[in-house]
């Protein structure tokens, strides 16, 4: 399954990153595949390991900054 989150402000994803996604590099490299870990947001523990995709406005599908959460597609995950 794909999540995919827009927002016009690259603040507002930048929040949601760092408090569930977990990977290696400082920074999002955008057009470019990372292998995350998605966290519990209050609890902390690892919900999957999935591949994120981040793409910066105005190049984007939808002109605003986009964060592609490839999971796995169980509905503990999805929800």
């Amino acid at each position: 399954n794909i999540i995919r989150i827009s927002a016009p402000k690259k603040q507002d994803l930048d929040q949601l990153i760092q408090s569930m996604i977990q990977f290696k590099k400082q920074k999002l490299q955008a057009r470019y595949a990372h292998m995350v870990q998605l966290i519990h947001p209050e609890h902390k523990y690892v919900l999957d390991h999935c591949m994120c995709l981040y793409f910066e406005a105005p190049k984007s599908f939808t002109g605003e900054h986009v964060l592609e959460l490839h999971v796995h597609g169980s509905r503990a995950v999805l929800n």
